[in-house]
């Protein structure tokens, strides 16, 4: 299966494109790929080709990477990006997929909008020398070995 083609959406803090493969309905789960930093939506090619067989597959550009519009790198505003991202494309819950930056990311997701969560996977997820950096994963980091539990801990409300 060929890449599928980027789409954009005009989100109320601007553009994010993304691509999308799978049938979307109530019997395929949406799973949510977000990437890391320094790459875009088609680092996920493999998974598209393997996953839309069985599952809605969304992958976003996050702001600032791919063709999407930049926003403050902070993880709470990529966050809300997100939020913004999953409203758009109506729909309710995703299973995220968070690799490094991407995993970041997905870890405020669950913190300011765990309702949106169907599950969650963390790959290689640090805070490395990139943005976007906040203190709600220096908390965590600096918690304890449980990042999950350290993450909804160290949350507060979205600004």
């Amino acid at each position: 299966m060929p890449l599928p083609e980027r789409k954009s959406l005009d989100l109320p803090g601007g553009v994010i494109t993304y691509r999308e493969a799978g049938e979307k309905n109530k019997n395929a789960p949406t799973l949510a790929f977000l990437h890391g930093i320094n790459i875009h939506s088609g680092i996920w090619g493999y998974q598209f080709d393997h996953f839309a067989k069985t599952h809605h597959v969304v992958a976003w550009d996050a702001p600032s990477y791919g063709r999407s519009a930049s926003r403050d790198a902070d993880v709470g505003v990529y966050a809300g990006a997100f939020n913004e991202f999953l409203d758009a494309l109506d729909l309710d819950k995703a299973i995220l997929v968070g690799h490094s930056m991407g995993g970041i990311i997905s870890g405020g997701v669950a913190c300011y909008y765990p309702e949106r969560i169907k599950a969650l996977v963390l790959s290689c997820t640090h805070t490395g020398a990139g943005n976007p950096y906040s203190i709600v994963i220096k908390r965590a980091l600096m918690s304890g070995p449980n990042t999950a539990n350290s993450i909804m801990a160290a949350c507060k409300p979205p600004r």
